[in-house]
């Protein structure tokens, strides 16, 4: 399990590195943001409403032609598209924290509340874990020990998250049907995801998230 949880937390920090920065032909949360922008004419809401949106449409694409064709190209597919969707759905957190001015980089408050919005199913959840890992005591910098005490709760989760998934490849093995499966498994997942960093960044939370993050 050791073994599993360092894997895990590697996986974790490749996909930080792909959402923060880009990589494999993958936009950085930064280029995300902007082009979103652009494209709902500089209105920060319909550009994150516009973001969440497509980043959602996107997983499940992915989910879906990764289990097309059944057994092979499920576990052919599956570590790959576990790190992209990771990543995909980090990114969404840290788009749209750039379209609302919150620095992106280099924020070790930042990086917490992206991995409490990877499990949250909604904004109900983000708030408790928030507050049960003491967010509301953190700055910029947050000290080691601090650090490694929240990310085994976040890896206690994702593991969670990453079991479910995998019991969702007995179906993915069933080419067509495993298609519709994996769409539907990576849709839930990063809807949840989507939807409840949408919330935390309205203007309903504003506050709590300059408390977080400022």
């Amino acid at each position: 399990m050791e073994r599993f949880d360092e894997g895990l937390s590697k996986v974790l920090d490749e996909a930080k590195k792909m959402a923060l920065y880009g990589k494999y032909g993958f936009a950085s949360a930064e280029n995300l943001a902007i082009e979103n922008l652009k494209k709902s004419h500089f209105s920060p809401n319909r550009a994150i409403t516009r973001l969440v949106r497509n980043e959602i449409y996107k997983c499940t694409i992915n989910g879906g032609i990764t289990s097309f064709g059944g057994f092979m190209t499920s576990i052919a597919g599956f570590p790959a598209n576990f790190l992209t969707v990771l990543a995909m759905q980090l990114r969404i957190v840290y788009a749209v924290a750039y379209i609302k001015n919150y620095e992106i980089k280099n924020n070790d408050s930042l990086d917490v509340l992206a991995k409490v919005c990877l499990i949250s199913n909604n904004i109900n959840d983000f708030l408790i874990i928030s507050n049960e890992v003491g967010m509301k005591n953190f700055g910029k910098v947050i000290p080691s020990s601090t650090l490694k005490s929240i990310n085994e709760r976040i890896l206690k989760a994702l593991t969670t998250k990453f079991l479910f998934k995998t019991g969702g490849k007995v179906l993915e093995f069933v080419p067509f049907i495993g298609g519709i499966v994996g769409g539907i498994i990576d849709y839930n997942l990063t809807y949840n995801v989507g939807n409840t960093t949408k919330s935390l960044f309205s203007k309903n939370h504003k506050e709590l998230v300059d408390y977080f993050l400022k």
